[in-house]
């Protein structure tokens, strides 16, 4: 049997500012965002975590938002 089930890579705001926004945004930032429910994330304890997944969703919604739809 194959498992083809998709794994969910879970980032913490640090690796955020640095591989998602390429370290354009500091890590800071990526919390002051967070705690304003700009970025997606889930709290655990102390901790946020984020999905590639839901800061690329996030990322898209921006874009069409300031660009519109091509």
């Amino acid at each position: 049997m194959i498992n083809t089930a998709k794994k969910t890579k879970f980032l913490k705001a640090k690796e955020v500012a640095e591989e998602f926004f390429d370290g354009k945004i500091g890590y800071i930032k990526v919390l002051k965002l967070t705690k304003e429910g700009v970025l997606p994330a889930k709290r655990i304890g102390k901790i946020y975590f984020y999905t590639l997944d839901a800061l690329n969703d996030w990322a898209e919604k921006i874009w069409v938002h300031r660009h519109g739809k091509n």
